[in-house]
């Protein structure tokens, strides 16, 4: 078993950057950002993400993240002992020198842990003023569009609001060399709030609309590439949490899916029969897998199979709550999301969830559509 100081070697001497790009995560020209080597990055590619500090990275989509060696663990399917070799092998240290990095490690982790709780609720104050400050729904923009996708049912009863907000994608420079995200586009938005398990608000869901075009989003393209970039965001602290979608409800028997209007789309039809909540993706909605498992058709780049997150959950990872109370509760599964991935994530959420007394099902829509596209037809 190698200690905390020898791992840190390990990973020291890795270009995590480079190496991700070599496992296929396609970034484009300096960006952080790009597709994600072990899940592909489902519908939004643009997902995966180098940290600041270079050192660590998250998936969006996988609900995954770490260090050099576990990008190497997941994307290969290797063990912990075998990504080490892969990357090198172990180096050795004396006592000595491992007492030092390690005493010099717990000092630069307190740091940055102190450093991520100070940023964290900055965020979180940023973000409540926009959704203090923004209109009820009902009279905005954000009703056609909720009406234009088929969903019209007491609305006043929803917790969303309509706000005026900015876009940001990749960042800027000034002329300090000071580095800020940068506003590419302004424009409508509906507004929904990522709740904790304490019902404290801790971050904000932002969809873009086109106010002239009722049930459609906003077209949005990075001002570099001509890429149409997603037309929602997920700011804050999304795991662990979820989307409060209405004022009330009684979630003794709970509906959830990933996505605001696929939620929406089945209390249209089943208004009284659930409470809805939503988790934002499927990443929040399953958690996070044991292990990766390969794809049986999809392949990397270098055509090598695609690995997926598999079945087996992790216990104790963070992912959207259920209520003590719920005592069935109903999955919604998207169609139109490759199906091998979704049905594993689909399962792993059920695995995790299982405990006495709650019966959980799954409702997955024709091949090809989510629920929406199914209110819609």
């Amino acid at each position: 078993m190698l200690s905390p100081a020898e791992i840190a070697t390990v990973n020291s001497r890795v270009d995590l950057r480079a190496l991700a790009a070599d496992l296929g995560a396609g970034f484009r020209g300096k960006s952080r950002v790009g597709r994600c080597p072990i899940c592909g990055g489902g519908r939004s590619a643009q997902r995966f993400e180098i940290k600041r500090d270079g050192r660590s990275w998250a998936c969006a989509v996988c609900n995954d993240g770490g260090d050099a060696i576990r990008l190497v663990m997941r994307v290969k399917g290797l063990d912990f002992r075998g990504a080490v070799e892969a990357l090198g092998g172990p180096v050795k240290l004396s006592e000595a020198e491992r007492e030092k990095l390690e005493a010099k490690l717990a000092v630069e982790q307190a740091r940055r842990n102190r450093e991520a709780s100070i940023y964290r609720e900055r965020e979180r104050r940023r973000l409540y003023e926009i959704w203090r400050n923004a209109a009820p729904l009902v009279g905005t923009p954000v009703e056609p569009y909720l009406g234009g996708r088929g969903i019209s049912w007491r609305l006043g009863e929803l917790d969303l609001r309509f706000a005026v907000a900015p876009y940001f994608h990749g960042e800027e420079e000034d002329e300090r060399g000071r580095k800020s995200p940068r506003r590419i586009y302004e424009g409508p938005a509906m507004l929904a709030a990522f709740v904790g398990p304490d019902g404290r608000f801790r971050g904000l869901h932002l969809t873009w609309i086109d106010a002239a075009r009722p049930g459609e989003k906003a077209e949005i393209f990075d001002p570099d590439t001509g890429e149409a970039l997603p037309a929602k965001k997920m700011r804050g602290h999304k795991l662990g949490g979820w989307l409060k979608l209405t004022k009330a409800g009684d979630w003794t028997r709970l509906c959830c899916g990933e996505g605001i209007e696929t939620t929406l789309s089945m209390r249209e039809a089943h208004y009284d029969r659930f409470g809805y909540r939503a988790a934002g993706d499927l990443g929040n909605l399953a958690g996070k897998a044991e292990a990766t498992v390969a794809h049986p058709f999809l392949k990397t780049p270098s055509g090598r199979a695609q690995r997926v997150p598999g079945d087996a959950p992790v216990a104790d990872s963070e992912c959207m709550p259920i209520p003590s109370e719920t005592r069935e509760l109903v999955l919604l599964k998207d169609g139109d999301s490759d199906p091998f991935t979704t049905d594993l994530a689909m399962t792993r959420a059920a695995r995790r969830r299982a405990r006495p007394g709650l019966v959980i099902r799954q409702m997955s829509p024709p091949a090809g559509l989510d629920w929406n596209d199914v209110l819609r037809g």
